[in-house]
């Protein structure tokens, strides 16, 4: 069974929800498989969408949560939404992709925070940015270092 569909952005992929470990991806040009969400790590799913700009995937189903999906790998993007108290039926992005939208069959609509605006709630609590120390220690001297939250101060080391 196949409960919901949706193209990526640029069109070249489509997500399917259904029972199982039924987030699955396919091929848009050729209807073939080319990816599957992880055994166990979701319940039957009956809703699906992806973001905007095509990285994320957002889907719902009978557990009553909403989970986000990392779009190339399938993988889970932190722990599944609460707040629903029934099956959710629906789930969308708002178009410039720091919303999702999702409605269970007990009529509740709620909106979330979607990975676009995280940056920005983030940086609303916090008073610094990372020292280049921390930034070393956390994140690691590999990457190159960058103030996270604009206009907040960077402490010396």
């Amino acid at each position: 069974e196949v409960f919901a569909v949706a193209f990526s952005p640029d069109g070249r992929r489509v997500v399917s929800a259904g029972p199982g470990s039924a987030i699955r991806l396919w091929d848009a040009a050729n209807g073939t498989q080319v990816g599957e969400a992880p055994l166990g790590l979701v319940s039957p799913a009956l809703s699906v969408a992806f973001s905007p700009d095509g990285q994320f995937i957002a889907s719902g189903g009978v557990d009553k949560t909403l989970q986000l999906w990392g779009a190339a790998t399938l993988q889970p993007i932190g722990t599944p939404l609460q707040g629903h108290g029934d099956f959710v039926l629906s789930v969308a992005w708002s178009p410039d992709g720091r919303r999702i939208a999702s409605g269970d069959r007990a009529g509740t609509l709620l909106l979330w925070p979607a990975p676009a605006a995280w940056p920005d709630l983030l940086c609303s609590k916090l008073t610094r940015n990372f020292s280049k120390k921390e930034w070393d220690r956390y994140i690691g001297p590999e990457l190159p270092y960058v103030e996270q939250c604009p206009g907040l101060p960077v402490p010396r080391d």
